[in-house]
């Protein structure tokens, strides 16, 4: 056994089996970075792992018939055995020196980079949090429906979200507080955000006032506040949503990039009744009591924007997403309607070739219509870098990286869905199956109580937690 074990230090084993472990160790963790990166389906890695395992014992019985020699690879009954081993024993050497000094730079990036590295995720360090509350509508007339309420404030929430350094709290979580009676400490406890913005919107002929406040909810204080009277035009509008957001981004020390201060300033149509068909669109498509019948609405007043303003990109984008959702939900699936989504969103692209929102389109039409998870998380990944505040594109990040088996990705963007919409009960209702998937019950049963807390009554809340016992092991808590 002595002899055995000599032998197989003198010609190397030793140190080829350890350069091997080496460097498979490396070229894996490489390997996962970068395919997750791509959202490569997870049966490639798991061939790579395969092929390292299988790998070693090779690499093993060669090294015991072979040495490397100055004049190239040898078997051993070929070479002197003092000069050829110790040859190969110096190249070993220092290539496992190399790769060690490798594997020591991938832990120390692997833990050491910013936050959302490794995660497919931008933004996530903030300067500040906020919340928008649901804007008053004091207009008194029918013609001022409160469709032009709620689409000011989903404007200018929109606005604010795509600042990269701001967290804030995406649409439905902030929905529950229509004229809420809580005060400003708790809402912002149950968000988790430091300020509110609060705001009425009147409209009246020719005129439009918009009333907003900037309140901390730690002093429920007034940090900011100003009253814009303008003439109603949809230039005017447009100006009004980017001083309320850059001041609001002043107020919280917000840092603005060139892209964002740019995209802030933009003006998507300066045709007035375009806009209002668009705002009305984007009211059917979010309104409270949504149904399937909703969908066909929204779709025909973002006809009518387009009809109106035939440049009006956004407008283009946002008809693409009713018409991806008719087929989605089963309302349409005709060729021609899937081929009017397509045409929608081409028409997007021509106008504004950047356009996140017809990337995000383009991403739905590809994984909605056509079953494409990579070329809809391709889209997607596109859109996300000037969309850091839209939860729902997390949210369908998170279905996708979890059904081609990237766990990994897959709740990282839930849990930033989760963060930038914290109320939103279908997240929190997937964020408990994630957990259940991964055997982490702990973090399941944690996420009931989140859902409890914020509905005592909902369904999926009182039903799953016994589910979540049962699949634990716990037998008694599922029978009481």
């Amino acid at each position: 056994m002595a002899s055995l074990w000599l032998e197989l230090k003198r010609r190397n084993v030793f140190r080829v089996g350890l350069a091997y472990l080496a460097a498979a160790w490396l070229l894996l963790q490489v390997a996962d970075m970068v395919l997750a990166a791509f959202a490569v389906p997870a049966w490639i890695m798991q061939a790579l792992i395969f092929s390292a395992v299988v790998g070693f014992p090779l690499a093993v019985v060669l090294a015991w018939f072979y040495e490397l020699t100055p004049e190239g690879l040898k078997t051993e009954s070929e070479i002197q055995p003092a000069t050829g081993t110790r040859f190969s024993g110096r190249r070993l050497d220092f290539a496992i020196i190399g790769l060690l000094v490798l594997a020591v730079g991938v832990l120390l990036a692997a833990n050491f980079l910013p936050d959302g590295s490794g995660t497919g995720l931008s933004g996530g360090n903030y300067a500040g949090s906020i919340a928008a509350l649901p804007f008053a509508n004091e207009s008194a007339t029918a013609e001022n429906a409160e469709f032009f309420a709620n689409g000011i404030h989903d404007e200018i929430l929109t606005r604010l979200a795509n600042i990269g350094s701001l967290k804030v709290i995406s649409r439905t979580s902030v929905e529950e507080y229509r004229d809420t009676t809580k005060n400003m400490r708790d809402i912002g406890r149950e968000l988790g955000v430091e300020s509110i913005l609060e705001g009425r919107v009147q409209r009246a002929g020719d005129m439009v006032r918009i009333n907003v406040q900037l309140i901390d909810t730690e002093t429920d204080e007034h940090v900011w506040a100003e009253i814009y009277n303008r003439e109603f035009t949809a230039e005017n509008v447009f100006a009004i949503q980017t001083e309320i957001a850059t001041s609001i981004a002043t107020a919280l020390q917000a840092t603005l990039s060139p892209q964002e201060v740019a995209r802030l300033g933009g003006i998507p149509t300066t045709n007035t009744g375009a806009y209002e068909f668009y705002l009305s669109g984007k009211d059917y498509r979010y309104r409270r009591d949504f149904d399937d019948a909703n969908v066909p609405l929204a779709a025909r007043q973002f006809e009518r924007a387009v009809e109106e303003d035939p440049s009006f990109a956004l407008a283009w984008a946002a008809l693409a997403r009713e018409y991806i959702r008719m087929h989605f939900f089963g309302l349409d699936r005709s060729e021609t309607r899937r081929q009017q989504a397509f045409d929608a969103i081409q028409q997007a692209f021509e106008l504004a070739p950047r356009l996140p929102e017809a990337h995000l389109a383009m991403g739905y039409y590809y994984w909605n219509v056509l079953g494409d998870a990579d070329r809809a998380l391709e889209q997607w990944a596109i859109a996300e870098p000037d969309m850091t505040g839209d939860a729902e594109l997390y949210r369908a990040r998170s279905i996708l990286y979890r059904r081609t088996g990237n766990w990994d990705l897959a709740m990282a963007n839930l849990g930033r869905a989760v963060e930038l919409d914290p109320r939103n009960l279908n997240f929190l209702a997937s964020l408990v199956v994630s957990y259940e998937i991964l055997r982490d019950y702990t973090s399941a049963e944690e996420t009931l109580d989140r859902i409890v807390e914020i509905a005592p009554d909902h369904r999926f809340g009182i039903r799953r937690r016994p589910v979540v016992h049962l699949r634990r092991g716990d037998m008694t808590s599922v029978a009481t």
